[in-house]
């Protein structure tokens, strides 16, 4: 388990760079560090316990199954497929760098998902998160 993680507010000031300057062509975006077990265990104040990626699922999805969780099993296991980026064209040719750490653009993330931040938008009206 390993993926990276952006703050909005930094994909926000990355668009005007890309959209307005002399740079052509697509930019990687991400903020260090990427995020893997260990740093979600410390995240979560937990112990991480190594598992085989189907029985973590199954674990996933009974809980999603029990509503114990907004992640849904599809989720993890599009995270387990999610590459890791090389941003260094972001750095070099836009002069940009992420104010905020990947770690903590998830801990707002998840606080948002505990809150029930945000609006409905079309596809998702009614759906639940994941």
């Amino acid at each position: 388990l390993r993926f990276q993680a952006l703050h909005t507010d930094d994909a926000a000031r990355a668009y005007p760079l890309a959209a307005l300057g002399d740079a052509r062509g697509p930019f990687n975006l991400a903020a260090d560090p990427p995020l893997d077990a260990e740093v979600l265990g410390e995240l979560f104040h937990s112990r991480t316990v190594r598992l085989p990626s189907p029985v973590a699922r199954s674990g996933l999805a009974a809980a999603w199954g029990l509503r114990l969780t907004p992640a849904s099993p599809q989720l993890y296991d599009a995270v387990l497929r999610l590459p890791v980026m090389d941003c260094a064209r972001a750095h070099s040719e836009l002069g940009w760098t992420p104010r905020h750490t990947a770690v903590e653009a998830l801990e707002e993330m998840l606080a948002g998902l505990r809150r029930g931040a945000g609006k409905d938008t079309a596809p998702l009206k009614g759906r639940a998160v994941g």
